[in-house]
């Protein structure tokens, strides 16, 4: 099964449950862009990039680290409770680009 396959505008990554480290990465090292005063998604070269990056964790279940949970609770109050997944940080992060 190809998994880049783009279905409905979406870009296809995790279908549901863990995503790969060559996704989860670059995600957290755009945060860590956030954190320093940088908007996040120039880590990826444009919000076209980071868009089609995002969507590939939007069924994630993976368990954000609370460090990069509370970067996001700025944008969303609900979020970064504890126990957040990466689906509910790229639904975040989705606000900022459109």
């Amino acid at each position: 099964m190809n998994t880049n396959k783009i279905t409905n505008g979406y870009a296809k990554g995790v279908r549901l449950g863990h995503a790969s480290a060559h996704l989860i990465d670059p995600l957290c090292e755009a945060l860590e862009l956030e954190y320093h005063g940088e908007c996040w998604w120039t880590y990826f070269g444009s919000k076209e990039k980071a868009l089609t990056h995002i969507r590939k964790l939007w069924h994630c279940t993976d368990i954000m680290s609370n460090s990069y949970g509370v970067i996001l609770e700025e944008w969303d109050e609900k979020f970064g409770k504890g126990g957040s997944t990466y689906a509910q940080a790229v639904r975040v992060l989705r606000q900022d680009l459109i």
